[in-house]
């Protein structure tokens, strides 16, 4: 089965900002768009079929014998995606000033990501994009009751990538557009009688939220109401963004915008059909089949009668008559050929543990290889490979949903973080690495020995995700360790001086 990324979703049609044109824009840049969208929620209705265990297996079918038709289905589709994302997002990523001089601002900013359980919200995100290639997360300003408890923004990430999509400009900035979002809802008329249930769309610009509904073709804008800080009820028919962002970031799993097991499909199911066949062999020699020579069970109602004797377990027959070979009843009785069914099993899981780049399950006696190449042997490299694809896409998504969070807190008077920007905070990816410790601090021991700097040998030897860091706070942490041991010395040799001074004295 040929597999395919998800399309990223192009119009030439761009949103001004400006009411009366957007408000015949967007409802064509919708019609244009849904198409796109319509064949990525197709695959991945398939993917998610796939992930659920309602695999291609269930379709297995048998001609001989087909009462005895064993459907196993092995999960590795979750196997996979648990595997990648555990590795790379069971430690949050951290928000870290690239200066001390906000080191306040930005343990208020981390505060705030703890309060909206930020780090546990994002893995609905990322389980999406791993399923179907794609995840979204929306960020929500707080109303003036949570401004006054605290809460400056809210996250919500369990979007359903098939009701949710970004649409992206057709020129070389491919710089997004606007967001869309969509699900049935209920309307009602002044006397709260429903008027329909139709669907409703909520597109984002980065000027404007709006609502449309689609009635005999024609497509209608929905007022939106909101209460200001005085009790009064304001309609808008697009609720302008102080903030100018699109509050909607799509998270892409991988560059070629596929889920993490979707190009090994073929390969899941091989294995699949292998276990099922053999559940089908072990079953078709236990239940064995009945070989009756000379034995005529063809005539009216014999065959129904022989298999209530077999049921019994007990059969009775007598000889054809004429017949020149004594009657026989034998058991079928062939062996499995359990080796190569082993050894082609073995093939292939090894195969989808390549394509799919997890570490394997495999066990061997101790006193072997150790360390890294233990690791290497295993697929912990081919793991980090596919963890770091992962992660540079995830740190993108973030990026740009500390800008939007920023925006949006900015314009909050009593926001502790107000006036920081997006360049003042560094991002860092904290992925369980499996190599060595013992081997990189080695490694990176001999390098300072050698003479390497100090960011230089932390890089080769990987001993810490983020050398420039580490090496900076290294360099200040000796610069401190040297003055004080400066100012101990300079205490000794004073201490010193007055001793000889009273010793002086003393002798006088």
């Amino acid at each position: 089965m040929r597999q395919k990324g998800r399309k990223k979703i192009f119009c030439d049609l761009i949103p001004t900002g400006n009411i009366e044109q957007d408000r015949i824009l967007i409802p064509r840049i919708i019609d244009i768009t849904l198409k796109d969208h319509r064949e990525n929620v197709a695959e991945m209705k398939r993917l998610k079929d796939y992930y659920y265990n309602i695999t291609n297996i269930l379709a297995k079918s048998k001609v001989q014998q087909p009462n005895i038709n064993n459907k196993i289905g092995i999960d590795y589709a979750s196997i996979v995606v648990t595997t990648i994302n555990a590795y790379c997002f069971a430690n949050p990523l951290t928000f870290s000033s690239r200066t001390d001089k906000i080191e306040d601002k930005i343990k208020a900013f981390n505060d705030a990501l703890d309060d909206d359980s930020y780090s546990q919200k994002s893995l609905e995100m990322y389980l999406n994009s791993a399923i179907t290639g794609l995840g979204y997360r929306y960020i929500i300003p707080a109303t003036q009751e949570q401004i006054q408890n605290g809460i400056y923004f809210e996250t919500i990430c369990d979007l359903d990538p098939e009701n949710t999509y970004c649409v992206y400009s057709n020129d070389l900035k491919k710089e997004k557009i606007c967001a869309i979002t969509f699900q049935n809802r209920k309307l009602y008329d002044d006397k709260l009688r429903q008027r329909g249930e139709p669907t409703a769309y909520t597109v984002f610009t980065k000027y404007h939220k709006w609502e449309f509904y689609k009635s005999g073709g024609q497509w209608i804008n929905i007022p939106q109401s909101i209460y200001d800080g005085e009790e009064n009820l304001l309609e808008f028919d697009a609720f302008p963004l102080t903030y100018k962002k699109i509050p909607i970031i799509e998270n892409v799993r991988k560059t070629d915008r596929t889920g993490d097991f979707e190009l090994a499909i073929d390969l899941i199911d091989a294995i699949n059909a292998l276990a099922s066949s053999r559940i089908d062999d072990v079953q078709q020699k236990v239940d064995y089949l009945l070989c009756l020579r000379d034995i005529d069970i063809w005539s009216d109602g014999a065959l129904e009668r022989v298999q209530e004797a077999i049921k019994l377990g007990i059969l009775g027959f007598k000889s054809v008559e004429g017949a020149i070979v004594q009657p026989e009843i034998s058991v079928l009785d062939t062996k499995l050929n359990q080796s190569e069914i082993q050894t082609l099993q073995n093939f292939l899981c090894e195969k989808l543990e390549e394509v799919l780049n997890i570490p394997n399950r495999e066990t061997r006696s101790s006193g072997g290889d150790t360390g890294s190449a233990v690791e290497s042997r295993n697929g912990f490299r081919s793991l980090e490979n596919i963890a770091g694809l992962v992660t540079s896409s995830a740190l993108k998504a973030e990026n740009e949903s500390l800008e939007v969070i920023l925006a949006i807190c900015n314009n909050i008077e009593s926001c502790p973080f107000k006036g920081l920007k997006p360049k003042d905070v560094q991002i860092k990816d904290n992925r369980n690495r499996v190599e060595n410790m013992t081997t990189s601090t080695n490694a990176y021991s001999t390098m300072r020995a050698a003479g390497m700097n100090d960011t230089d040998a932390l890089i080769v030897s990987r001993l810490v995700p983020d050398a420039q860091s580490v090496a900076k706070k290294n360099r200040i942490e000796q610069e401190e360790n040297a003055k004080l041991a400066q100012r101990t010395q300079n205490i000794n040799s004073d201490s010193a001086n007055n001793n000889d001074s009273d010793s002086g004295n003393t002798d006088e």
